[in-house]
């Protein structure tokens, strides 16, 4: 059994976009804990898009991101198929605090074969306006 701990730091700056993706196909038998964090600028936007569909011991994460800027976007997007005994704990946070900043955290999750799926989500609105969408799709 192994462990790997991983930590992504995201900044975006004024009117920059990132599309960032994650596909993870671990051993078995590892434990994973990868933290990732990210800060939005004005007329940023941030998309982290997470899958994963093989078997894993265990992984727990839960990034964050703070629309610091006005007009600022975020979007995490998870798609997890657990299977064989795997524990998925998977969430995300976004901070609203920009005017007219927007979070969305969508997640598609299928857990079969006595396997376990946390999907958490949190959306802070600091400011007004702002707009967050929580979106969860499991069986």
């Amino acid at each position: 059994s192994g462990q790997h701990i991983g930590i992504s730091e995201f900044f975006i700056k004024k009117d920059a976009k990132l599309n960032f993706t994650m596909i993870h196909n671990w051993n078995e038998s590892a434990k994973v804990r990868p933290r990732s964090a990210a800060i939005i600028e004005d007329n940023g936007t941030f998309i982290s898009n997470y899958i994963a569909l093989k078997p894993v011991k265990d992984i727990q994460m839960y990034p964050a991101a703070l629309c610091r800027g006005k007009n600022s976007k975020v979007r995490f997007n998870s798609i997890l198929y657990a299977s064989q005994g795997s524990l998925m704990d998977i969430g995300s946070r976004v901070e609203l605090s920009g005017r007219g900043s927007k979070g969305e955290i969508v997640s598609r999750a299928i857990a079969k074969e006595s396997s376990k799926i946390i999907a958490r989500g949190m959306l802070l609105g600091d400011n007004s306006p702002v707009k967050g969408h929580l979106e969860c799709k499991g069986i």
